[in-house]
């Protein structure tokens, strides 16, 4: 008895050293610049070459938008040579389950981005560094669906080609989607690196062609700023 009176008594010292001893998790706002050149696809391993050409195109960002106990929220962000792309739309993926050992993972969910392209049964993890300046082993399983992504988005001059028909030309071939069509791709990507960017803050972007700092903006009829 006498011990537990001690133990309430001082309760107050030991509690910050329990807080201190809890899982530690990145603070809101950091961001990290994924490398999708280190990438592995382990299927379909012919859409390598593919994804590299749309890579160097559709650079992205990961930053941590909300943090709730062990519940994330990621903003996935389109980049640029500077840094973000502010013309492009920002998407938002909650439920991001965060472990003790800062591993991190997602779904299996049906997931759509920000131009409208959708992914069934998606699974996305990784692993933080300890001092959060890395995420190492990110993986991605789905499966692409293909007839749900922008007209523009796998446009090549000169070729008036269908999405389908365009993957064909690269070894690979369309398969079933859950909505009864034939336009998905069953994709498995591993081994992704990125590193923390102390030096760009991401920002929400809800509307495309919509910001400030997006020069599109002007021309955008839908843009009050």
């Amino acid at each position: 008895m006498v011990l537990l009176f001690h133990m309430l008594k001082n309760l107050h010292l030991l509690l910050p050293f329990a807080l201190a001893c809890g899982p530690q998790f990145p603070e809101v706002g950091q961001s990290w610049a994924v490398d999708t050149s280190s990438a592995i696809w382990e299927e379909p391993a012919s859409a390598a070459s593919l994804a590299k050409v749309f890579s160097s195109i559709y650079p992205f960002y990961i930053g941590l938008h909300a943090l709730e106990d062990d519940q994330a929220t990621f903003l996935l962000v389109i980049g640029d040579d500077d840094g973000q792309d502010f013309c492009s739309r920002t998407v938002q993926m909650a439920e991001v389950n965060m472990n003790e050992d800062l591993s991190f993972s997602y779904g299996p969910k049906d997931f759509t981005v920000a131009n409208g392209f959708t992914t069934e049964s998606l699974q996305f993890s990784g692993q933080m560094s300890e001092d959060f300046s890395e995420i190492t082993d990110i993986a991605f399983i789905g499966n692409l669906n293909l007839g749900s992504a922008p007209e523009d988005m796998f446009a090549i001059p000169k070729l008036d080609l269908e999405t389908c028909e365009l993957v064909e030309l690269y070894g690979m071939s369309c398969g079933p989607c859950d909505d009864g069509s034939n336009e998905c791709l069953q994709a498995k990507v591993t081994g992704a690196i990125a590193t923390s960017t102390p030096d760009i803050s991401l920002v929400e972007i809800d509307t495309p062609d919509c910001h400030e700092q997006c020069d599109a903006s002007a021309e955008n009829e839908e843009c009050d700023l």
